[in-house]
């Protein structure tokens, strides 16, 4: 009776494990996925200096790195309004201007939430 009921279990965990893998996974043993929310990002440092509010050279914008904290830094707008905000893989935020933004892959390119785009 015991020797059934664990063998029954044991089919049970072996079926399970087999749906929840991915295809790809369990073809290369070994080898994990990452887990897909997670999109690695610049730090404050790669992302410092100066930017440009749509492309325009008239209207500079800056982001300048906690000397502290890698995922922190302090976001100054085309209009001189400085806020701080931090950096979250390929996210950014900032509280003050209750306002977030993505950063394209080539990190050349931040689109705020609010539509607007700064550029280097």
């Amino acid at each position: 009776m015991l020797r059934s009921l664990m063998l029954s279990l044991a089919t049970a965990m072996i079926a399970l494990l087999t749906c929840a893998v991915p295809h790809e996974a369990a073809a290369q043993p070994g080898r994990y996925l990452p887990a897909p929310q997670y999109q690695p990002g610049p730090s404050a440092q790669d992302l410092a200096g100066t930017w440009f509010m749509s492309g325009d050279e008239g209207q500079p914008c800056s982001i300048r790195p906690s000397r502290t904290a890698p995922n922190r830094a302090q976001f100054i707008n085309e209009n001189g309004d400085q806020a701080d905000g931090y950096i979250r893989g390929n996210r950014i935020t900032v509280p003050k201007w209750n306002l977030g933004a993505s950063i394209d892959r080539d990190g050349d390119t931040i689109r705020w939430d609010n539509r607007s785009v700064w550029t280097r």
